[in-house]
Formats: structure tokens, C-alpha cells, sequence
């Protein structure tokens, strides 16, 4: 009798530990999925932010030394992908919330693949038309500004369609941008928790830091192998993140609509039709990340001016590593501040953080040109010492702030969309696409005037090209937005049903939520 109790203790005991292996299995399955899932997302992020930065080493450089055109062609092209990401971005989300997010990523994926290929296409015609023979002589290695011994003519009517290819690649950037954001945002928020987001969010921006740095490799690899090599490259990394999506498609939410909080019915807000965008604190967390962008966006077109046309005379590869200090500091924070950001009492004093090194990185670039004059504008090597630290230094602090604004904004949104009733995931991704979008059109826009008003012969040399002008006003909109965020911003409290509401449809087997 005693054996055959101790064999059934025994026995018992072996299906304890194996309830206990099947259990942590089952839960190691349903986690290795949502890193699938943010690896994806970000993967996408570092592929359409490459495409949007690779460009800014080069494109000043191609059109008005390679194809001659004016400077007022630069600031078009940067401003069209945002532009159209702005106008779509706001219906996307809708779309994300209804139809899920596979569909809506995969149409991005071909889109932002075509786009490569254009860009790439359009660059390699300009390196083989204008220069055949050395294409370090193209590039301006000598600071000379003078095309290379192989130059061949071209016409203006040449000239103009490559201009309105890369134009076209731009805003198909920006439309593939606006979905990618949108869906990946939300598919992000609809496989995570509330206490989970932040870290989630975190890790898929940091593709965004990692695509920041293609100005450091985009403008040598553009060196070393071609204008078009870094865009082929990209095209391959897009049809990888392509072939992750369809694997994870069984398991991916069929909707991204929010759960509707257990008291929903007593909260008048829940039973609103309004979009989210319209909720008095969704607005100004929106309005916050457009005005960080907008300090990014400002410096895209104007340091290269300062840098390669400027007294300096900078080649791309060289420009592309002072732009890299911003990537830098971004990739660092953007992980720590996902991390701060689980927490929903700290994401608005993130914002608040965020907005004020942003103002102070913009006040050194505004000095960094002012700096440059006190050395002998004769000596380039004088001017170098005095003003690329500076303008270093305020790229660091933009990188910075824009991490400790990026990453908070989408749980916050998502706890928004939580207790806003009406809205989803896919609708709080599409909040944080427009204000990106925004900032980012704002910038290049803003910047064309200033140039015009503050051109190098102006009668205060540390004026030109605009860079100082712009700097200072930006940073004064950044203090403005502080007391707005503190005043009205109201960080939602968890409701009892919140733990659950991120697996808004039934649970299935194989679903990246399914216990």
C-alpha cells in the first residue's frame, strides 16, 4: 500500500512539473510571436526612415551640382513624402481598424519596394549621364564644386524628369510611411498590454534610430559603390520584411478596434463619435510630436546647405557623420525612454523632457553658424573647429528629444483610444503618422523662405542659409508647448478591464494573444 502511494505521489507529482513545462511553453510560444511582431515593425520603420534619410547627404549635392538645378528644387523634394503622408494618414487608420493591419502593411511593403527601385533607377541614370569616368571627382571630393573630367551634357528636359522621379519616389515614400506607421503602430499596441507597450514601442523605434543612420553609411556607400546602391539595398531588406508579415499572418489580430472600457456606458466620451485627433488630449500630445519633427525636419535641408554649399564645403560622407550624431543619441534614449514609458505616470513628464532638450539642441544650431564667424572665413579648417562641434552637439540634443517624445506618444495615444470608447488602435497610430507627418512638412516648407531671406549675401554672414533664423523661433515653439502639455494633457487612469482589452477578437489557437 505504501508504494502504490508513494508511485501515485510520484505520478502526481511528474504531472505537476509537466502541467508546469506545457504551461511555460505554451507561454514562450505566445511571446516569441510578439517579438516577431515588433521585430517586423521595426524592420519597417528602419527601411522607410533609410529611404527618408540616405537622401539628405546626397540629393542636395545631386540636383544642384550634378543636375544644376536651383536650390529652391531641394526643399519640394523633401517636403513631398511628408506631404502625402499627411493627407493619408488620417484615413489609414480607420482602414488599419477595420480590415486589420495585414493587408494594409503588405500593399505598403510593394509600395515602399517600388519606390527603392525608383529612386535607385533615377540615381543611377544621373551617376552614368553626368559622370561615366571617376565618380569621386562627381561627388565633389576636391570641394571644388566642378563636375568631373567624364561630364556629359545634359538637357533641361532630362534634367526635369529625373527631378520628377525622385519627386514621385518621395511621395510614395511617404504614402507607404503613413500605413507603415499607422498598422505597425497598431498592431504593436493590439499584441501588447497597457504595462507592456512602452518597452514594445521602444524596441520598434529604435528602427527608426537605426534608419537614421543611413546618412552615415548611405553618403560612403553612395561613395564607394553609387548613388543607386543604397537604394537597391533597401529593396532587398523590404522584400525580407515582407516574407516575416506573411509568415506571421495566422496569428496576426483580424482588428486593431479597442475594447470599450466596463463602464463604457456611463462615460460620454465612449459613446462619441468624435475622432480621436479631436479629444482635447490626444490634440496636444499630437501637436507635441509635430513640433519635435518640425526641429528635425528643419536641419534636414538647411545643415547640408550650411555643410557642403556653405564655406565648408563638405562632401557627402562627411556630412552624413555629423548628421550621425543625432542617430546616435536617439538609438541610445529610444530604448530607455520605452522603458520609463511602461509606467503611464511618466509619460507625460517624458514629453515635457523631450521638448525642452529639443529647444536647447535647436539653440546651438542657431549658434553654430554665428560660431563659425568668429574664425577667418579664409581658413576652412578654422571654421570647422569653431562651428561642426556646435551643430554636432545640437543634432545630439535633437536626437534625444525626439526619442523622449516618439516613444511615450504611442501608449499614451493607446491609452487615449482606450478610453475614448469609439477609437482604435489603428486610429491612435494614424494620430501619431499625421503629427509626423506635419512636423516633417512644416520644416522643409518653412525653410524655403528663409533661405530666400537669409542668403550668403546677407550683410550678417552667420544669417545665411537660413540655419540660425529658423533655429530660434522653432525653439521658442518648444517652450510654448510645455505649459499646454502640463495644463490639458490628462494620462488616463487603467480601467479594471484593461488588462484584457489589447485581444479585442476571440481568441484563437495560434493568436499571438491566445494564453
Amino acid at each position: 500500500m505504501q508504494k502504490m502511494a508513494l508511485g501515485e505521489s510520484l505520478l502526481a507529482e511528474r504531472d505537476d512539473i509537466d502541467a508546469i513545462v506545457l504551461n511555460n511553453a505554451a507561454m514562450l510560444a505566445a511571446r516569441q510571436p510578439k517579438r516577431t511582431v515588433v521585430l517586423v515593425v521595426a524592420l519597417a520603420f528602419f527601411i522607410f526612415t533609410s529611404l527618408g534619410t540616405v537622401i539628405i547627404p546626397i540629393m542636395p549635392h545631386v540636383l544642384t551640382r550634378q543636375l544644376d538645378l536651383s536650390e529652391i528644387y531641394v526643399f519640394p523634394l523633401f517636403a513631398a513624402g511628408p506631404l502625402v503622408q499627411l493627407v493619408f494618414a488620417p484615413l489609414l487608420g480607420k482602414l488599419v481598424d477595420t480590415h486589420g493591419p495585414f493587408w494594409p502593411l503588405l500593399i505598403a511593403f510593394g509600395i515602399l519596394g517600388a519606390c527603392a527601385a525608383l529612386f535607385g533607377v533615377a540615381l543611377a541614370f544621373v551617376a552614368d549621364a553626368v559622370q561615366p569616368v571617376d565618380f569621386y571627382d562627381v561627388m565633389g571630393a576636391a570641394g571644388s564644386g566642378e563636375a568631373g573630367s567624364g561630364e556629359a551634357p545634359m538637357s533641361v528636359g532630362a534634367k526635369h524628369t529625373i527631378y520628377g522621379c525622385l519627386v514621385l519616389s518621395r511621395a510614395m515614400q511617404g504614402l507607404s510611411s503613413a500605413t507603415i506607421i499607422s498598422g505597425g503602430l497598431a498592431l504593436v499596441s493590439s499584441t501588447h498590454p497597457d504595462e507592456e507597450r512602452g518597452g514594445a514601442s521602444g524596441t520598434a523605434m529604435s528602427g527608426l534610430a537605426l534608419g537614421a543612420l543611413s546618412p552615415i553609411i548611405g553618403g560612403f556607400f553612395a561613395q564607394a559603390a553609387g548613388l543607386a546602391a543604397p537604394f537597391y539595398t533597401l529593396g532587398g531588406l523590404v522584400l525580407l520584411d515582407a516574407a516575416l508579415l506573411i509568415c506571421l499572418r495566422p496569428m496576426l489580430p483580424a482588428s486593431t478596434a479597442t475594447a470599450p472600457p466596463s463602464d463604457a456606458a456611463a462615460t460620454p466620451s465612449a459613446a462619441s463619435k468624435r475622432p480621436l485627433w479631436r479629444h482635447p488630449s490626444a490634440f496636444i500630445v499630437g501637436a507635441t510630436i509635430a513640433t519635435g519633427n518640425l526641429a528635425c525636419s528643419l536641419t534636414e535641408p538647411l545643415a547640408p546647405l550650411w555643410l557642403g554649399n556653405g564655406p565648408l564645403q563638405y562632401e557627402s560622407g562627411l556630412q552624413g557623420l555629423i548628421f550621425g550624431a543625432a542617430t546616435v543619441s536617439y538609438f541610445i534614449m529610444t530604448p530607455l525612454a520605452g522603458q520609463c514609458a511602461d509606467t503611464r505616470r511618466r509619460r507625460v513628464p517624458q514629453l515635457v523632457a523631450g521638448l525642452c532638450v529639443n529647444a536647447l539642441g535647436l539653440c546651438l544650431l542657431g549658434l553654430a553658424p554665428w560660431a563659425g564667424t568668429l574664425a577667418d572665413q579664409t581658413d576652412r579648417a578654422q571654421i570647422a573647429f569653431h562651428s561642426v562641434p556646435v551643430i554636432a552637439a545640437g543634432l545630439s540634443l535633437i536626437g534625444a528629444g525626439l526619442a523622449l517624445i516618439d516613444t511615450p506618444s504611442l501608449p499614451l495615444l493607446s491609452s487615449l483610444a482606450e478610453e475614448h470608447g469609439e477609437a482604435g488602435f489603428g486610429e491612435a497610430g494614424a494620430v501619431q503618422s499625421t503629427a509626423f507627418a506635419i512636423g516633417q512638412t512644416l520644416g522643409p516648407l518653412l525653410s524655403l523662405p528663409l533661405v530666400y531671406a537669409f542668403d550668403a549675401a546677407t550683410t550678417a554672414p552667420w544669417l545665411a542659409d537660413g540655419l540660425a533664423p529658423s533655429a530660434f523661433p522653432a525653439a521658442a515653439l518648444h517652450l510654448a508647448m510645455v505649459p499646454l502639455l502640463i495644463i490639458f494633457v490628462k494620462v488616463p487612469e487603467p480601467h479594471s478591464s484593461s488588462a484584457g482589452s489589447y485581444a479585442t477578437e476571440p481568441l484563437r489557437a495560434g493568436s499571438i494573444n491566445a494564453p
